[in-house]
């Protein structure tokens, strides 16, 4: 929000890491008021190309590229990242955290998933994404199940970058429908099967309590 505010000349330039200005197209610094509450501050850069078609058509295609630009002002910020659910469903892992902090941050971490045996089947690295203040992001993590079938735990461990982290697990099952159709299949087999032994023991008792 109000981003562009911010970017006004004869205020204090932003700095990259190794003290080079970042310029504008036009060869300004980008600033920002240096009466800024310590934070962040985010806004993105849009280019547009339009190629146009002077066929029978007239037709024109828009290409457009951006760029997220995030600007941390210095100062007391406040840190406040929550975990708020981690859940298996729909072959991917969903961990959402909510940050009611005033400055974006970088969780990162991993997945274990166990087997019911307590054996380790998968070690999932997390690469660090972004999460805004005031804010709820998703992170999904695929997590295919066709070779899995019975009950599995997963242990979910981040590093919220700032000297804490969070520590989560879960129980799940996992049931293929090829292999519980297969089951289904293999045990009305087995049903009909005794079922048809049952009726010729029966008439066999029958018939040898009539011939006696």
């Amino acid at each position: 929000y109000g981003y562009l505010q911010y970017l006004m000349a004869n205020f204090k330039p932003i700095l990259w890491t190794n003290g080079v200005p970042m310029l504008n197209a036009s060869g300004n610094p980008i600033v920002y008021d240096a009466d800024a509450n310590p934070g962040g501050l985010y806004g993105s850069v849009m280019i547009s190309t339009v190629n146009s078609n002077q066929g029978q058509s007239n037709a024109s295609v828009v290409s457009r590229i951006g760029s997220l630009i995030f600007v941390k002002v210095s100062g007391e910020v406040k840190h406040d990242l929550k975990l708020q659910s981690f859940e298996y469903k729909n072959d991917n892992f969903q961990i959402l955290y909510e940050n009611n902090g005033s400055v974006h941050e970088n969780p990162v971490g991993r997945i274990k998933v166990r087997s019911i045996l307590g054996k380790e089947i998968a070690n999932i690295e997390l690469e660090s994404w972004f999460v805004l203040p005031d804010s709820l992001r998703v992170r999904e993590v695929f997590f295919p199940n066709d070779s899995l079938f019975g009950n599995y735990t997963a242990e979910l461990e981040i590093d919220k970058g700032y000297g804490e982290g969070d520590f989560a697990k879960i129980s799940f099952w996992v049931f293929p429908w090829q292999s519980v159709l297969l089951i289904i299949v293999i045990l009305i087999i087995l049903a009909g099967v005794w079922l048809i032994v049952s009726k010729r023991r029966s008439s066999l008792v029958v018939f040898l309590i009539l011939i006696s």
